[in-house]
C-alpha cells in the first residue's frame, strides 16, 4: 500500500469546461462506418471494381463478377459481366446472361452473412431485365438449405424492389443470393440487406451503445478521406449515388452515407455536427456550396436541393473545419504552410459569404514537429481561424515489454499536456491581437503497432483516456474541442461484430467522466510516488510522472465536487489523504470505479463487461478524509459541498 496526498481548492476555479472535450470522430475508413455503425450487411453492394481474383483464386470462377460476390452455378450456359455501359449509378452494374435452361438456379451470391433465427431483414434490389422468361429468386441460404426466399418478376428497365425476409435459423456464415433459372438477361444495379430494426440505416444496437456516452459533438467525414471527397456524391437516392475510388485509403466508396445520413445520426444522438471540408483536391466554391446545402434557406440553389432530398429546414451546422493534416505528404493536396494558409483564407471568406455565423477551424500541427507549420498558418490565417486543430497518436511499439507498455500508455498524457501548452504559446505569439484562437484537439488516441486498425483496447488504454481528460480539464481555458479517433472499430471506442457490440475500457472512461465530472475545473494538487519513462517511439523521456493522475471539477447545479483519479500503478493501491475545502464533516460522498483484472484486461463478445464501471457505494467524506484508490483503476469520487 502506497501513500499520497490530494488537495482540492473548491474556491479556486480554473474556468468552465467545454462539453466538447468528450467529442468524437468518424471517418469513411476501415470498419468505422461501413461494417460498423452502418447497418448494411452486404459488401460492395453496387458491384464496384474489377473481377481480378485474389492470389490463389481461380480467375475463371471469378471472371465478370466483382469481389466479394461469387458465381452461383457457373456453367457454359451462363455469362457474367461487370457492365459499364448499362448501369444504374452511372459507373457499373452486374450483368447475368442465362443462355439456356438446365433446371438449376444461376446468378450471384455473397457469403459471410450472419443471420439470427426469427429476425427480419429488409431487402432492396434495383433490377432490370431483357427477355427474361421467368422470375428472379432472392434467397438467404446455406448450401441447399434455404432460410428465406422470395421470387419477383422483373421487366425491362430499372425498377426498385423492396421487401423483407425472415431467417428460419441462426447462421454466422449464410449466403445472400440473386438467381434466375430461365433464359434471359438480368442486371443488378444495387443490392441492399439490412436488419429490419435499423434506425435510418444505422445499427440499432450500436446506436444504443453510443447513447450511453452521450457524444456532445461528432466530426465527419474525415480525416484523410475528406481531402478527396466531393460531398455531392453523397446526396440523393442512395442506390443512384456514384461509386468512387477513395485514393486516400485505396478502397471503393459506395457513398451510402453522406451529409443527410450523418445529420440523421446526430439527431438520433442529440450530438452537434462538425464538418470538415475538402481543401485537398476540392475548391472553395465547392465547400461554400456544401455550407449552403446545409445552412441555406430552401429558396437558395443548394438549400432547394436539400429540401428536394426531404429536408426542408436548414441544418444550421455551426462548426466547419477547412482541410485535414495538409502538412502531411500523405495528404491529397499536400502543400507548404504558406500556401495552405492563403488557401485557408480563401476558403474562409467563401464559406462565410454563405453563412457569416459559422465557426471555422484551421489545420495546425503540434509545435514539436518540423517546418514551423503552426507558426506560419497562425500568422497568415489566424484572423480567419476560431479554433486551431492539432492531432496526436501515441505510438506503442510491438516489441516492448509489458511494464514499459503500461508506463508509456499511462504516462503519455503528461507529454501531450505539455504539447498543448506549447501550442497555446505559439497561438498567442503569432495570432492576431485581440483574437484568441482556441485549441481543437480533434484526433487523438493510442496506436499499438502490430495489432491492426482494430485495437480492442485494454484497461491501460482506459487509464490513458482518463489521463487525457484530466489534461484537457486542466487546460479548459484553451482546449475547447476534443474528438477521439475513432468512435467505432477503427482505433475504436466501441467494437462491433456482425450481430453484437460492446464498449472498450476507453468507452467506460468516457462514460465515467461524462456522467460524474462537473462543468467547472478546480485547482488540485497531488503528492505521491513517481516513475520515469525512457524515450519510446514518439514520446520523449519523462521524469517524475506521478502514479496518480488527478482532476477536480465542480457541478454547481448539483452542489458537488468530483475528484477523478487514475491510479497508473499496475500492482499497488494508493491510500490518499484528501483535503477538500467547502465540505462538511461526515459528508456522504459516493464513488464509482472503472477497473478490471489487470492492465491488459479487455472486453470481448463473450465477456463484454470484464472491464466496466461499478458503484463502490457511499464514502464518508469531509474537509479531510482518506480514500484508497485500487491499482490500475479510474475513480470518480463525488462529494456534496456546503451550500
Amino acid at each position: 500500500m502506497r501513500k499520497a496526498r490530494i488537495t482540492c481548492h473548491t474556491g479556486q476555479r480554473l474556468g468552465a469546461i467545454h462539453p466538447f472535450i468528450y467529442g468524437h470522430f468518424i471517418e469513411h475508413l476501415a470498419e468505422c462506418i461501413y461494417g460498423g455503425m452502418w447497418a448494411e450487411m452486404l459488401r460492395n453492394r453496387k458491384f464496384a471494381g474489377h473481377d481480378q481474383p485474389k492470389e490463389g483464386e481461380d480467375r475463371a470462377a471469378q471472371y465478370g463478377i466483382p469481389a466479394p460476390w461469387r458465381a452461383v452455378n457457373r456453367t457454359a450456359s451462363v455469362r457474367y459481366l461487370h457492365d459499364n455501359t448499362i448501369t444504374y449509378n452511372g459507373v457499373q452494374a452486374q450483368r447475368i446472361d442465362l443462355l439456356e435452361e438446365d433446371g438449376a438456379p444461376h446468378g450471384v451470391g455473397q457469403p459471410g452473412i450472419a443471420l439470427e433465427a426469427g429476425r427480419s431483414y429488409d431487402v432492396r434490389l434495383v433490377l432490370s431485365g431483357k427477355d427474361l422468361e421467368g422470375p428472379v429468386t432472392v434467397a438467404l441460404v446455406q448450401g441447399e438449405t434455404v432460410y428465406a426466399s422470395k421470387t419477383i418478376d422483373v421487366g425491362d428497365g430499372w425498377d426498385t424492389h423492396a421487401f423483407s425476409l425472415t431467417a428460419a435459423a441462426d447462421d454466422a456464415d449464410a449466403e445472400f443470393r440473386v438467381t434466375i433459372d430461365r433464359p434471359g438477361r438480368l442486371w443488378i444495379g444495387a443490392a441492399s440487406l439490412m436488419p429490419a430494426d435499423n434506425v435510418n440505416g444505422w445499427r440499432r444496437d450500436v446506436l444504443e451503445l453510443i447513447r450511453g456516452i452521450k457524444p456532445p459533438i461528432i466530426r465527419y467525414p474525415g480525416g484523410n478521406f475528406v481531402s478527396g471527397y466531393h460531398w455531392e456524391d453523397g446526396i440523393g437516392d442512395r442506390d443512384r449515388r456514384p461509386i468512387r475510388y477513395d485514393y486516400a485509403w485505396n478502397v471503393w466508396e459506395p457513398n451510402d452515407v453522406g451529409i443527410d445520413e450523418f445529420m440523421a445520426l446526430c439527431k438520433e444522438l442529440d450530438a452537434e455536427p462538425y464538418i470538415s471540408v475538402n481543401a485537398g483536391n476540392g475548391t472553395a466554391a465547392e465547400a461554400a456550396a456544401w455550407v449552403e446545402y446545409c445552412n441555406g434557406a430552401a429558396n437558395t440553389r443548394y438549400g432547394a436541393m436539400r429540401a428536394a432530398n426531404g429536408h426542408p429546414e436548414p441544418y444550421g451546422i455551426r462548426y466547419w473545419g477547412i482541410g485535414n493534416e495538409m502538412y502531411g505528404n500523405w495528404q491529397i493536396g499536400h502543400c507548404d504552410a504558406e500556401t495552405f494558409a492563403r488557401r485557408h483564407v480563401a476558403f474562409a471568406h467563401a464559406l462565410r459569404s454563405v453563412d457569416a455565423s459559422i465557426v471555422l477551424l484551421g489545420v495546425g500541427d503540434m509545435p514539436d514537429q518540423p517546418g514551423y507549420w503552426l507558426e506560419t498558418v497562425t500568422e497568415i490565417a489566424g484572423a480567419d481561424v476560431d479554433l486551431m486543430t492539432v492531432h496526436h497518436y501515441t505510438d506503442v511499439p510491438s516489441d516492448i515489454d509489458e511494464a514499459t507498455r503500461d508506463a508509456l500508455v499511462t504516462a503519455c498524457p503528461e507529454h501531450i499536456g505539455r504539447l498543448l501548452d506549447d501550442t497555446r504559446r505559439v497561438l498567442d505569439a503569432y495570432g492576431p491581437e485581440g483574437h484568441r484562437i482556441a485549441i481543437s484537439f480533434d484526433e487523438w488516441n493510442v496506436a499499438h503497432r502490430g495489432v491492426g486498425r482494430r485495437q480492442n483496447y485494454a484497461l491501460r488504454d482506459g487509464l490513458y483516456a482518463a489521463g487525457m481528460f484530466n489534461a484537457f480539464q486542466a487546460r479548459c481555458d484553451s482546449v475547447t474541442m476534443v474528438n477521439i479517433a475513432q468512435l467505432v472499430n477503427l482505433l475504436g471506442v466501441i467494437e462491433t461484430g456482425p450481430t453484437a457490440a460492446y464498449g472498450t475500457p476507453i468507452y467506460y472512461a468516457l462514460k465515467l467522466y461524462g456522467e460524474h465530472c462537473g462543468d467547472t475545473a478546480l485547482a488540485a494538487e497531488v503528492d505521491c510516488d513517481t516513475f520515469d519513462l525512457p524515450a519510446v517511439a514518439n514520446i520523449p523521456a519523462l521524469e517524475g510522472v506521478p502514479y496518480l493522475s488527478v482532476s477536480a471539477t465542480l457541478d454547481a447545479t448539483r452542489g458537488v465536487a468530483c475528484l477523478a483519479v487514475a491510479n497508473r500503478h499496475a500492482n499497488e493501491n494508493f491510500t490518499a489523504e484528501i483535503t477538500l475545502d467547502g465540505v462538511a464533516d461526515g459528508a456522504p460522498g459516493r464513488a464509482w470505479e472503472l477497473n478490471g483484472p489487470g492492465m491488459d484486461a479487455r472486453n470481448t463478445f463473450d465477456a463484454p463487461n470484464r472491464v466496466a464501471i461499478r458503484e463502490v457505494g457511499e464514502v464518508t467524506a469531509g474537509p479531510r478524509f482518506s480514500y484508497t484508490f485500487p491499482a490500475h483503476s479510474v475513480t470518480a469520487l463525488e462529494v456534496p459541498l456546503v451550500s
